[in-house]
């Protein structure tokens, strides 16, 4: 009918190659480099390339969660990713691991061991670190991070929403440091014509002047060839549309399968099919896949951050009572795989506080036999305000307080539960 609304036509995501970033990653002395900037900027796509442009050129990935505000957490990771480069490096820092009830107190003692297995560092050895915020939230995994490059000849890649605290301006002008900022990362005119690829030739310009070079919203108006030139000119409204057609654009039982995956912390295959069954994730995860919405890294299948927050209120997921199944499946799935915190994050978002509750008192043992005491205390304090002091909550007050040597209070608390 004549008054029926167009349906978008929707095109796969062109992910161009950031031959001037590569190029200025290159070029730099600095052993470590750094990609700062807020959400939308392509940090992640950036380091995957100039990590590939080099044949021979050894790196270890770390992709930082907010399970990295742990010590025993970024410790472990980064010996994994030292592993790749100098195999066998962090062997006495895993032992000593092992028996420390609290690495948070011993943070400059621990990367100090792992430092001494990095002196042979070779010179075309990278860690890349990712997301580098969740990390940043700990005091003491930055001051791991920095004895490590303070006392080692490591060569470092950060991508995140954050400086490291230890990078000083000072580190920076000197050329020790390369920083590369929104406005470096920001899209030329050029590259935005390349991302178009012939389509809406005259808006790529106007698009990098308005919205500052966001490849975000750059990219999401490259897949929505046919979409009306808009009338708002902040990067936020901006993105919102250009989103808004690329949501009207597909069809509906992917948009409602995609709204209940963007509620989950963490997304593959396996947890897809648990939730909305295995014909029908094959089809959403190959689709996703095909045009851009997802990126696969590792085992996981990554929504973009600013994209899955807007499935998420477009959809009015929140607004709606969850069938308890996905919780149950979700939280199995993650526990089974222990993503500990992605099953936490899950829980207390759609869960009943009786959910929270059982998960921190089935969930302890796993968490103290991995040192992560700051995990604990966080789940705790969360917990607390939800079910008050249930005898779990109680048990695990007393636990962080024996391993923190307050053992009067400990003792206190342990009565009481």
């Amino acid at each position: 009918m004549a008054d029926e609304p167009r349906k978008p036509r929707i095109r796969p995501r062109r992910i161009i190659e950031r031959l001037r970033l590569i190029r200025a990653l290159d070029r730099s002395d600095a052993r470590v480099r750094m990609l700062v900037a807020g959400p939308g900027y392509g940090k992640t796509i950036v380091a995957e390339q100039w990590a590939a442009a080099t044949d021979g050129r050894g790196v270890g990935w770390f992709r930082a969660r907010r399970s990295a505000a742990d010590v025993s957490v970024v410790a472990r990771a980064l010996v994994a990713a030292a592993d790749v480069v100098v195999p066998g490096a962090g062997r006495r820092l895993l032992q000593r691991l092992a028996v420390t009830d609290d690495p948070e107190r011993e943070a400059i003692l621990l990367a100090e061991m792992l430092a001494e297995d990095l002196d042979d560092w070779p010179a075309d050895g990278w860690i890349v670190v990712d997301d580098y915020e969740n990390l940043a939230a700990s005091v003491a995994s930055e001051a791991f991070v920095e004895t490590i490059v303070l006392r080692s000849p490591v060569r470092l890649l950060l991508s995140g929403t954050t400086r490291p605290c230890w990078a000083a301006p000072r580190e920076i002008l000197a050329g020790r440091v390369l920083e590369l900022t929104e406005r470096a990362l920001a899209m030329t005119d050029d590259e935005a014509s390349e991302a178009f690829a012939g389509a809406h030739a005259g808006l790529a310009q106007g698009l990098v002047a308005l919205t500052a070079g966001s490849p975000a919203v750059i990219g999401l108006a490259a897949m929505s060839p046919d979409a009306p030139v808009p009338e708002a000119e902040l990067p936020e409204s901006l993105f919102d549309f250009y989103a808004e057609e690329l949501y009207r654009g597909l069809d509906p039982s992917l948009r409602s399968s995609l709204a209940i995956l963007a509620e989950m912390p963490l997304v593959d295959r396996e947890l897809a099919g648990a939730i909305l069954g295995d014909e029908r994730a094959a089809r959403v995860c190959d689709e996703a896949l095909r045009l851009g919405l997802f990126d696969e890294r590792d085992r996981y299948l990554d929504f973009h951050p600013l994209l899955r927050s807007y499935f998420e209120r477009r959809a009015g997921w929140a607004s709606k009572p969850r069938d308890r199944s996905i919780l149950a499946h979700a939280s199995t799935h993650y526990r089974g795989r222990g993503e500990l915190d992605a099953a936490f994050d899950l829980t207390q978002r759609i869960g009943t506080a009786q959910d929270v509750d059982k998960l921190v008192a089935e969930s302890m043992g796993e968490l103290l036999d991995g040192a992560r005491l700051p995990t604990l205390q966080l789940w705790v304090s969360h917990a607390s305000h939800r079910v008050g002091e249930t005898p779990s909550i109680l048990l695990g007050q007393a636990e962080i307080a024996l391993r923190q040597g307050r053992h009067l209070a400990a003792q206190a608390i342990a009565e009481r539960a």
